[in-house]
């Protein structure tokens, strides 16, 4: 990646962390609804303001790729991830319980905003600007960075240990959407894949449990869902190329 191209990815990331993570609490009191409004104006600003620069620095290319068998490969573990939190139910089923507000549709509607800024920073402005993608080490880059700009709750909470566990599920699921982008080269589909997740294992999550009883055993949920899709993410990467490759050996 030339200086140029880091310059413009730290622009628009240092520019979006700044505006998204502002404490509007300090400064607004007792008007939560002013503060949501002002989340939202903030997001959709952040959209406005990505897309105009990225678009002058001509590297915006959002593509819309038609669904084929690759992408519905990839859909698998991206439903399962969606949904890891929900596996902890199977190990404290007494914290399963609804507990809808509807607040949750406010979040809703700002999960969607801030999956179309993360992603067009994280995944169409960083990868677009490095030479070789697909290579192991640039996914595992554009995850950490992904992963530590969310450590920006623990910053501003440090009293909560875990949130420090959010950087990690973060890493975890950076990996994923980055070998989304680059297998589908389509933002759209990593847009949707990030707005499901946020919505599902967050809002819909909190919505239909009474809390965290044993981080131990949420742990370990999540630690076997990411297990699985790691492994099936590595048969796809690998074993399907193998797969293939002998294929096109038998019909030559």
């Amino acid at each position: 990646m030339s200086r140029n191209k880091i310059f413009d990815f730290l622009i628009v990331m240092l520019v979006y962390l700044a505006f998204s993570c502002f404490p509007f609490e300090l400064f607004i009191k007792g008007s939560a609804w002013i503060i949501d409004v002002c989340r939202i104006g903030v997001q959709i600003g952040l959209i406005i303001f990505n897309i105009l620069y990225l678009k002058y620095r001509s590297c915006l290319d959002i593509k819309l790729n038609k669904i084929n068998l690759k992408n519905l490969l990839l859909l698998l573990p991206c439903v399962l991830v969606c949904f890891s939190n929900f596996l902890y139910f199977a190990f404290e089923p007494q914290q399963f319980g609804i507990n809808f507000q509807y607040e949750a549709l406010f979040y809703v509607g700002l999960y969607a905003l801030v999956a179309i800024n993360e992603e067009i920073i994280f995944r169409l402005c960083f990868y677009n600007n490095v030479e070789n993608k697909r290579n192991l080490k640039t996914i595992l880059i554009g995850a950490g960075i992904f992963g530590l700009c969310h450590l920006t709750g623990f910053i501003s909470n440090p009293t909560d240990p875990s949130l420090l566990l959010i950087v990690v599920y973060t890493f975890a699921f950076g990996i994923l959407l980055s070998i989304c982008y680059v297998s589908t080269n389509s933002l759209w589909f990593t847009i949707i894949l990030h707005f499901i997740f946020n919505s599902c294992n967050d809002v819909l999550y909190e919505s239909m449990s009474l809390g965290i009883n044993s981080w131990f055993y949420y742990i370990l949920a999540n630690g076997i869902v990411t297990a699985i899709v790691g492994l099936y993410l590595v048969y796809l990467v690998f074993g399907y190329k193998i797969l293939k490759s002998k294929t096109a050996e038998i019909e030559d």
